[in-house]
Parts: structure tokens; C-alpha cells; sequence
């Protein structure tokens, strides 16, 4: 029966490797994602900053009509949409980012999941190595009390 080391998994330091590394890569991810959703909502605020510039441009011409004002107004507007633009960018780069980490995120899962297969054949044959030397010492019992009992009947 073996004992010790022998039973040990081989590749178990490897396993804990590859769990931390699949952790990283979910933690990079979700990351990425959680800046997305902050620059979108940004970008939300900067569009609904426009229209309200907008708004208040127009009511400003409607009323006092001062185009120093009007024009400050405007080239405010257009700075924000600038910014929007800028803020697309943005999102269309941490997207990329984003189908990256998330492929990293696949290829760490998949590495992990092979040494948690080759770590569930071992168990196995840990299990069958038991149950072979467990049956093994059960023989050996019952052909002792058997020669026990032949013996006993011969005296």
C-alpha cells in the first residue's frame, strides 16, 4: 500500500498556480468591466450636459439675445461633444480590452480545469488503490479464519 508522498497529488502546487492566475484574469476583467459602465455613465452625463446647454442656450437667445453669451454657450456645447466623442473612444478601446481579458480569462479556466482532471484521475486511482488493498487484506482475513475453522474441525 503506498503511503506518503506517493499518494500525494504531484501537480497540486500547479493547481493553486492556475486557480490564482484564473483569479487574476477574473479580477482584471471585472475591472475592465467596471470601467466601462463608469465611462459610460459619463458618458451619459456629458450628453445630457450638452442638451441642457442646449436648452438653456436657446431660452437665452429667446430672452436677451447677447452673443458673446450665446457663443460662450455654444463653444461650451462643443467642448462637451468633443468629450463625447473622446468618451466613444474610450469605450470602443476597454471593449477591446475587455474581449481580451476576457479570452485570458478562458485560457486560465481551460488550464486550470486540466490539472482539476488530471487531480480527479488521481483520487481515482488513489480510491481504486485503496479498495484493492483493502479487499486484499479482507481475503487474507477470511483465509485465515477459514484455515482456522478447517483447522479446528481436524482436532
Amino acid at each position: 500500500m503506498l503511503k506518503g508522498r506517493g499518494r500525494q497529488f504531484r501537480l497540486a502546487t500547479v493547481l493553486r498556480v492556475r486557480k490564482r492566475q484564473e483569479e487574476l484574469r477574473a479580477q482584471a476583467l471585472a475591472e475592465t468591466q467596471a470601467e466601462i459602465r463608469k465611462t459610460q455613465h459619463r458618458r451619459t452625463d456629458l450628453v445630457e450636459l450638452q442638451h441642457v446647454m442646449l436648452t438653456d442656450a436657446d431660452a437665452l437667445t429667446r430672452v436677451n439675445f447677447d452673443a458673446a453669451d450665446v457663443r460662450r454657450y455654444f463653444q461650451y456645447e462643443r467642448y462637451l461633444a468633443r468629450c463625447v466623442v473622446d468618451t466613444d473612444a474610450q469605450l470602443v478601446e476597454l471593449a477591446g480590452i475587455s474581449e481580451d481579458r476576457h479570452a485570458d480569462l478562458e485560457k486560465a479556466t481551460q488550464k486550470k480545469k486540466a490539472i482539476e482532471r488530471l487531480e480527479e484521475r488521481h483520487d481515482e486511482a488513489v480510491e481504486a488503490d485503496d479498495r484493492y488493498w483493502e479487499q486484499r487484506t479482507n481475503d487474507e482475513i477470511a483465509a485465515g479464519r477459514a484455515y482456522l475453522a478447517r483447522r479446528k474441525d481436524r482436532l
